[in-house]
């Protein structure tokens, strides 16, 4: 473990030596908006930003928000109960100095401490005011996730490919009124790793259920993190996009149970009513070369890794898991996820993309 001290000026990809971005003053930092675009690029993209009042800083602290507005806009700064797990992570503090968060509904993007906890770092008090130390732990554990931590070197950032890809799927990012993507960066990071692995990209569209087209797009992608009511006009279009051969996707940002809920019991249940989710089988194109395994907090919370389960539904198919699985292609280690191991949603990523291109033209 280290830390250095970084240039708001230098891209965001070269902070990612750590996942966690420091910033404490006495007096709000007076960033241009090019500097806000790279700590909004950092948190988008998987990293957490630390921010502290030092000595309480009455003018820094009412700085704070206007921090969150441009890093994570849909988001509020709020207090975080006694039940966070950022106050239990590594160490369970009974009694823990207050901190805010703001976050995308699956991960924290920003904590924020109203009060100076690294003045009892500086100190190395670390026998009376012990919590302190400990609270530090647990937001880097929190960050990091209870995984080896990588060499630092070892970027999760994904250059540009280099050249025109030589083929390009487009993928549907279905758009409704509740919080329909939360993690914007992940599968733009995938086209990039699949251009430079394979020279095919995606083209990512927001797409309204009624213009959902597997001509254009034959494969598509619903998520969320809170419960949401589908229209039936939403759920009508849906089911025409799947029965007329297109291929969806459907998964639970965060593993958010109250959105889980939502898609296979509203939407689902709707859309495809009397169609049967069932495991897909190891032997499917899906599975080649897939590994099911979980990211430690859901293996800790669930055990084993529950199959994808799908569903054959007129010309096309449903796959649902929910789990969190597009959120993964960031490939970001955060505690507090319920979902498959980053390099388990790569993989199936893969294989959805490769299939569901070959599909149609199968069929």
């Amino acid at each position: 473990m280290n830390w250095q001290v970084v240039s708001a000026d230098r891209p965001w990809q070269d902070w990612f030596d750590s996942p966690v971005l420091f910033i404490a003053s006495h007096e709000p930092p007076h960033f241009t908006e090019s500097q806000y675009a790279n700590l909004r690029g950092f948190a988008e993209a998987g990293g957490l930003i630390f921010t502290q009042a030092d000595a309480g800083s009455a003018a820094f602290n009412k700085w704070v928000p206007e921090l969150v507005s441009k890093v994570c806009p849909n988001a509020e700064l709020a207090a975080l109960p006694p039940t966070h797990l950022l106050y239990s992570t590594n160490y369970r503090i009974t009694a823990p100095p207050p901190l805010q968060g703001a976050g995308n509904g699956s991960r924290l993007m920003v904590v924020h401490s109203p009060t100076d906890l690294s003045i009892a770092w500086q100190r190395r008090d670390d026998k009376l005011q012990s919590d302190r130390f400990r609270l530090g732990v647990n937001v880097f554990v929190y960050a990091s996730g209870k995984t080896d931590f990588r060499n630092r070197v070892a970027s999760p950032y994904v250059p540009d490919p280099v050249g025109e890809p030589v083929r390009t799927l487009r993928l549907a990012r279905l758009k409704y009124a509740g919080n329909w993507d939360p993690e914007p960066y992940a599968w733009r990071r995938f086209s990039r790793l699949l251009q430079n692995q394979t020279g095919e990209a995606l083209d990512l569209a927001a797409v309204e259920a009624d213009s959902l087209a597997p001509q254009s797009a034959p494969l598509a992608h619903v998520t969320g993190t809170a419960a949401y009511t589908f229209t039936d006009a939403q759920c009508a279009a849906v089911a025409k996009y799947v029965q007329s051969g297109g291929v969806l996707l459907v998964d639970s940002t965060g593993g958010q149970p109250a959105f889980a809920r939502s898609a296979e019991n509203g939407l689902l249940a709707k859309a495809f009513p009397g169609a049967k989710l069932a495991p897909v089988a190891a032997d499917h194109p899906l599975m080649k070369d897939v590994t099911l395994k979980l990211r430690p907090y859901a293996a800790d919370s669930l055990g084993r890794p529950p199959a994808l389960r799908m569903a054959k539904v007129g010309r096309g198919y449903v796959i649902f898991t929910p789990l969190d699985l597009a959120g993964g292609l960031l490939a970001n280690q955060t505690w507090g996820i319920l979902g498959y191991a980053p390099a388990t949603c790569e993989q199936v990523a893969r294989n959805l993309v490769a299939w569901s291109e070959r599909l149609p033209a199968a069929e």
